[in-house]
């Protein structure tokens, strides 16, 4: 979906008004590699070769987890359309990409204590920035609230915040969506819900966890698994970095007592951590 002039929602709000992009939001239908793909030919400068290897990059990743070769082919067509670069040559790079995809599924499974650990380890959300687990770990959380209903189960019952600010409210607004919007199994269009939002950041996190290749049903133990890390190890590792600052203040002021306090506080949250690894 693309707006007039090439306006992003809150500049299309701004000029025509709320009740003019819902109309238009509604006789449109996008999708998340569309979606990414407006989003990144802006963000990247195509006209200079980086920009075009860090689209391409980024897109390539993202269409490397479309299932369906017809879909795939008519997205590869669109980049080549937007960069200039061959096809051919996209399509071996896709080929090279998907592979890497599947290596890394397929391992993955084998162990859903891992998978729930690196079922994203390879993601087509980021390709500049490197995530930490806290951050895996909300995605891949994300995403089950998205497509699976039994997963709000966990997370109401838990009283569930994110740990970061900006995963924390898209959570509320995509609760209050599902309470808006939901059918009676308690199941929400993702692609709805991705056309209702209008901030540009909270649309590029869910139209990249959409493209993530998950298994469809949660597997035994990943949504305690998934509250564990970004709730209690979360914490953990917070609580941890305040320490090891502390830890340098002390050490820039020669406080050894203070030193030895903090350093056994640390040995303790160590312990925390490693209980349920």
């Amino acid at each position: 979906m693309a707006f007039e002039q090439n306006l992003d929602p809150d500049e299309f709000i701004q000029k025509y008004g709320g009740d003019k992009y819902l109309q238009f939001v509604g006789t449109q239908r996008l999708t998340p590699i569309h979606f990414m793909r407006n989003y990144y030919s802006k963000e990247y400068a195509l006209q200079t070769d980086k920009g075009k290897i860090d689209y391409i990059q980024v897109m390539i990743q993202a269409i490397a987890k479309i299932s369906q070769p017809v879909d795939r082919d008519i997205y590869i067509s669109e980049i080549a359309k937007d960069t200039g670069v061959s096809k051919e040559t996209l399509l071996q790079q896709l080929s090279a990409v998907a592979g890497k995809s599947e290596d890394n599924h397929s391992s993955a499974n084998q162990n859903f204590r891992d998978s729930s650990q690196s079922a994203i380890s390879d993601p087509t959300f980021s390709t500049t920035k490197k995530r930490t687990q806290l951050e895996k770990s909300e995605l891949l959380l994300l995403y089950r609230l998205l497509y699976n209903s039994e997963a709000w189960m966990y997370v109401t019952n838990a009283d569930f915040h994110f740990r970061t600010s900006e995963m924390e409210s898209l959570y509320m607004i995509l609760s209050d969506y599902r309470e808006k919007y939901r059918d009676e199994d308690g199941n929400i269009d993702a692609s709805d819900f991705l056309q209702s939002l209008t901030g540009a950041q909270e649309q590029q996190i869910v139209a990249e966890v959409m493209t993530l290749e998950v298994a469809p049903d949660l597997g035994e133990g990943e949504m305690e698994d998934l509250l564990y890390n970004i709730q209690v190890k979360g914490s953990l590792k917070e609580q941890m970095s305040a320490i090891d600052d502390e830890i340098r203040q002390a050490q820039a002021l020669a406080d050894f007592a203070q030193i030895g306090i903090l350093t056994k506080q640390k040995i303790d949250l160590l312990k925390q951590m490693k209980q349920r690894q």
